[in-house]
């Protein structure tokens, strides 16, 4: 009858926080600082229980980003198992697979313009207390790690002027100038600011594009490595040389239109690897393209496609006072 009752609660839960189907939208889901979103469900937890009784943990995943997470593993770290446990888990569908009652691995869809919601899902788990030893009540705590890799996207149009100390007689079709951006790509790290140079080249018919790219930490959360499996919800200890070469780092790519291929590190995927942790302002990078623009081209309007990869982890906790009961 229990467990009846319990799955009964989280799918009051499920049903109301879903839609009735997809809904095509015109909002730009490119836009907004999250990624993956966890909380809480309301009264479950609740503040208080009383020892040796049950109560209810539900998580609320929401992707409001709009990457889809694939490969996303979620640590739930229990107070001591001795006056609480988790004694059953629950889940609402296949994009949630529990390994065991405190670690689960899950994939979400980001946001579109088909489901501009994003993907969301819920896991329930049944705990029990025993006894405490304290007089009257005893406080822990839950806490619960979320890990994920995600992409940040970004395209603004640039102009390219081949003719940056304007000899060329006659009206150019742009004017150079740097491209600013605050309202985010729909993920927790940003690109925040372009800064677009023109330099000369050893060619004299060539100019080289040069682009300095402004990224910051948004989400509140930690950066890691997007290379490594997901190690900041890994249960196998790290020591520090290998937790130095594993966080704060996001891989920074970005070409032109028609596949120029910018050239961000002196390596052969062009890739940049930056550091950028969670209380950084920004950082930069800068991208150019060294074979150089023919200046024959004029001034021209460009997309400039940027894609930062990067591992990235969110947090959250939730304190329970245990109450004793008291002796009749």
């Amino acid at each position: 009858m229990k467990k009846i009752i319990f799955v009964c609660i989280i799918a009051i839960i499920i049903i109301g926080c879903s839609s009735n189907g997809p809904t095509i939208s015109s909002e730009d889901v490119y836009q907004g600082t999250d990624g993956l979103v966890v909380s809480f469900g309301k009264g479950n937890p609740p503040p208080e229980v009383f020892e040796n009784s049950a109560f209810y943990v539900v998580l609320e995943l929401a992707n409001k980003g709009a990457y889809d997470i694939q490969d996303g593993v979620l640590d739930i770290n229990y107070p001591n198992p001795s006056f609480i446990e988790a004694a059953d888990v629950n889940t609402k569908s296949d994009n949630i697979l529990p390994l065991d009652n405190s670690k689960f691995q899950f994939q979400l869809p980001g946001r579109s313009e088909l489901n501009v919601a994003g993907g969301q899902d819920a896991i329930g788990i049944r705990m029990k207390t025993g006894a405490i030893l304290a007089t009257e009540s005893q406080t822990a705590t839950i806490s619960v790690n979320a890990c994920y890799h995600y992409q940040s996207r970004a395209t603004p149009v640039i102009c390219i002027d081949t003719d940056p100390l304007g000899i060329r007689q006659g009206k150019k079709a742009c004017e150079v100038q740097d491209v600013a951006d605050g309202n985010g790509q729909g993920a927790p790290v940003s690109v925040t600011n372009v800064e677009v140079k023109m330099i000369p080249s050893a060619d004299a018919n060539m100019v080289i594009p040069q682009f300095k790219i402004t990224i910051q930490n948004v989400g509140g959360g930690i950066v890691f490595n997007p290379n490594h499996p997901l190690y900041p919800c890994n249960l196998e200890p790290l020591n520090q040389d290998e937790v130095d070469t594993l966080s704060d780092h996001v891989l920074v790519h970005a070409e032109l239109s028609r596949g120029v291929q910018l050239d961000c590190d002196p390596t052969d995927d062009g890739k940049k690897d930056i550091l950028l942790d969670m209380n950084q302002k920004d950082v930069y990078v800068i991208c150019s393209y060294p074979e150089g623009i023919p200046v024959e081209k004029g001034a021209f309007m460009s997309p400039l496609n940027i894609a930062l990869d990067y591992g990235y982890q969110t947090s959250l906790s939730f304190p329970i006072t245990v109450k004793k009961i008291s002796a009749s």
